[in-house]
């Protein structure tokens, strides 16, 4: 059965709060504390009993980008002093899934989708995209994929994907392999360092069951891909790391800098590269490019580029230790300014740049997504991961 659903929103949303930021010298004052900056509201109003399912949905899917507090009405609930009303109507047959969104610049825009009851996991992350897009002026990417290394047992690391609503997707890696450092290449086959029991670790593609040949000695322990194509290979080899350069495969150039330990590659927008470096006893720092921007003296560890489109702006997140816990940072590369996103580890930046996935132990613990402002925290699903990529989702449903 089809299930067409509308969306009609009844006023303009302010936009999204700007990232407020410290100034900073060559070892960037880092500003650490929650932000207190109420979001835009939007309210998503089910037009009868039969739309209420999929208006509490989309309000929570929403809710996760971190850049809009949402409210899912009962039927015939006026929304009050919300600043948008989202109408969802949903029926059992006809055309497509409408949505009628009004844009930054006043237009009202018409979205289309089809679907079979109920809706799909990935259809409902579409529509959300498409929502946070009419809203916004730029979609979010609730249903792009996570790609992320899970480690909820102990002695235990897998390869696996998820939407950005939590949903899991798919096992990239094969059980009783240990694996990590997971990434995508530009054509969207995913890489991984792993190893079955009594191997040593080596690159994997998803779709291939021997290891990728590398020109370079040593054991592979994680990768990364840049949009030309070019990786990012972490090579472990006599108790230090490093990181080589070039097409797996072929021909590889290691990055140069002090013996010791450099780990994390994460590639940006225009083919900027962060990584981790430091000696092998610590503490390591945060790098881009030839400069660090992660504090001296301090524990840095897994940076993530917030977009990686070429007009992005660049920013990197990354974990910053503060005794015994892990703060997010978020570092604007243009102004050198670091904030305080909340607490976490392994932050993986969403395509768009505006929502960050982390994992939070303790209680309650488990993957948790929160805005780049630190606002809009809200539980995924429970377990651990350290690290991944979240790449973009596919096509918004079209208008009409």
């Amino acid at each position: 059965m089809v299930v067409p659903a509308a969306l009609l929103v009844q006023a303009q949303a302010e936009g999204s709060p700007a990232v407020s930021a410290s100034s900073g010298e060559d070892d960037d004052v880092i500003e650490v504390g929650g932000a207190t900056r109420g979001l835009p509201r939007v309210a998503f109003a089910p037009h009868d009993a039969a739309s209420e399912g999929v208006a509490r949905r989309l309000a929570g899917l929403v809710a996760r980008t971190g850049i809009y507090d949402t409210l899912a009405l009962a039927p015939g609930e006026r929304g009050g002093e919300w600043l948008v009303q989202v109408v969802v109507v949903t029926t059992p047959r006809g055309v497509s899934t409408a949505a009628l969104t009004r844009a930054p610049d006043g237009a009202l825009r018409r979205r289309q989708i089809d679907s079979v009851a109920p809706l799909e996991p990935l259809d409902l992350a579409r529509l959300a995209d498409a929502v946070v897009a009419d809203l916004s002026g730029e979609r979010s990417h609730l249903s792009g994929r996570l790609v992320h290394v899970e480690a909820s047992r102990p002695g235990e690391r897998r390869v696996r994907v998820m939407l950005g609503s939590g949903e899991l997707l798919q096992d990239v890696s094969t059980p009783g392999q240990i694996a990590r450092g997971a990434d995508a290449s530009p054509g969207g086959v995913l890489h991984f360092a792993g190893s079955r029991p009594g191997e040593p670790l080596a690159l994997y593609r998803e779709d291939q069951p021997r290891p990728v040949p590398l020109q370079v000695p040593g054991f592979v322990q994680a990768i990364s891909f840049a949009a030309d194509g070019k990786a990012a290979v972490v090579i472990g080899d006599q108790g230090a790391t490093s990181i080589w350069l070039g097409i797996p495969g072929g021909s590889m150039q290691r990055l140069s800098g002090p013996p010791g330990v450099q780990a994390s590659p994460s590639f940006g927008p225009g083919g900027l590269l962060a990584f981790v470096q430091g000696p092998a006893d610590g503490p390591l720092r945060v790098w881009l490019q030839d400069r660090p921007v992660s504090p001296a003296g301090a524990w840095a560890a897994a940076p993530s580029f917030c977009g990686r489109d070429p007009g992005a702006p660049p920013r990197l997140a990354y974990m910053l230790r503060h005794g015994s816990s892990w703060t997010i940072m978020v570092h604007d590369a243009l102004t050198g300014a670091t904030r305080g996103a909340g607490p976490g580890q392994h932050p993986i930046c969403s395509p768009d740049g505006r929502t960050l996935l982390v994992h939070r132990p303790g209680a309650p613990g488990g993957l948790w997504t929160v805005g780049v402002s630190g606002l809009g925290a809200r539980e995924l699903r429970p377990g651990a991961m350290v690290g991944g990529r979240w790449l973009p989702g596919p096509p918004l449903p079209p208008e009409g």
